[in-house]
């Protein structure tokens, strides 16, 4: 093994032996082969510690460490990350598994583009017998990217490859949602590159954290549109209102639907008119032009003004902000009339 690799492989595991051997084969067969798996055990109470071991017996290139300090993936990942040497960070998690041209494709993303943060890329969504659910790639634009990050997580936790010099570690405030929160931070600093491959395989298991724990993920989310929100208006905005506020992207989601359904007729009134304000600061802030702002928000509102029931108060809220000469509102308000 060379003495410094060129990317790092960091995989928290918490009883995850039976999942270990699939995950980490898929790191060690990468064609990059200048690499170190860090695998870190969470206090598992299962066989994952005897299986790190044994990886470690069969490639010099697997290093297995365990998380001495408070339990949790936010606690163990940064754990990990003190021991990392590449010059790149890749997470992957036990459950899923990276394509093999991975590490190739996002380290030559990187090196090709001085100016970015972390490259993320394209995945496909299977369920527990490895039947394909549907495939994803995040907004290539990086400005777009930024805007999808104020409203939800487009980028998993498996697909993201990062240059450790830019020393970012997780918030360990953020038991859930840690990798969402250190998106929006990582987008601050240098953009974030998108490739249009597909660089892994995420298994939707009954017992990942993304299932089991979904209440809890979304309202740390809630928090990280909070903080998105006054960054770019000034304004604080409570985490009741920064779910409302994500309803509006998210209420073509079957998870989300219902509750957007069951807004009251002043809160989905009070929600648009904070969607609006969040994406008029934004284009200020990040110097995006209307018609391109417009056409990244067009799908949330005019789906919702498909819907009978919404679409009067929806109405109201675009009035509304159009004689307060809201330059946004204006173009969407003109785009209707067109149609």
């Amino acid at each position: 093994m060379p003495e410094r690799p060129e990317i790092s492989f960091v995989c928290s595991v918490k009883d995850g032996a039976k999942d270990l051997e699939r995950c980490a084969g898929s790191v060690l067969l990468q064609s990059m082969e200048n690499l170190e798996l860090l695998l870190v055990d969470d206090h598992s109470s299962d066989e994952t510690w005897a299986v790190m071991e044994s990886l470690t017996r069969r490639d010099s290139r697997v290093r297995a460490i365990r998380n001495i300090g408070s339990t949790g993936l936010t606690y163990a990942l940064n754990f990990g990350l003190d021991f990392a040497r590449g010059e790149f960070v890749a997470r992957i998690d036990v459950d899923d598994f990276a394509h093999i041209e991975r590490a190739k494709t996002q380290v030559g993303l990187l090196n090709a583009n001085p100016e970015a943060a972390m490259a993320v890329g394209a995945y496909r969504v299977t369920d527990e017998e490895d039947w394909l659910l549907y495939s994803h790639c995040p907004p290539a634009h990086p400005v777009a990217l930024k805007w999808t990050l104020c409203l939800r997580n487009p980028i998993r936790h498996s697909t993201a490859t990062w240059r450790r010099s830019i020393g970012i570690r997780y918030d360990p405030s953020f038991r859930y949602s840690q990798d969402y929160e250190m998106w929006c931070r990582m987008s601050r600093g240098g953009h974030i590159i998108v490739s249009p491959e597909v660089v892994a395989t995420i298994r939707q298991s009954k017992s990942s954290i993304t299932m089991t724990k979904y209440q809890e993920q979304e309202e740390a989310a809630d928090r990280v549109t909070s903080e998105e929100y006054r960054r770019y208006t000034g304004v604080p905005l409570d985490q009741i209102r920064a779910a409302r506020l994500r309803l509006v992207h998210h209420m073509k989601c079957p998870q989300q639907f219902d509750s957007f359904g069951n807004m009251s007729s002043s809160e989905l009134k009070l929600a648009m008119k904070d969607y609006i304000i969040l994406a008029s600061g934004f284009a200020k802030k990040e110097h995006v032009g209307v018609e391109t702002m417009l056409d990244w928000t067009r799908a949330d509102i005019e789906s919702i003004l498909r819907m009978e029931n919404k679409r009067n108060q929806v109405l109201e809220v675009i009035q509304s902000a159009v004689e307060e000469e809201n330059q946004l509102a204006i173009a969407l308000v003109d785009s209707m009339v067109k149609k």
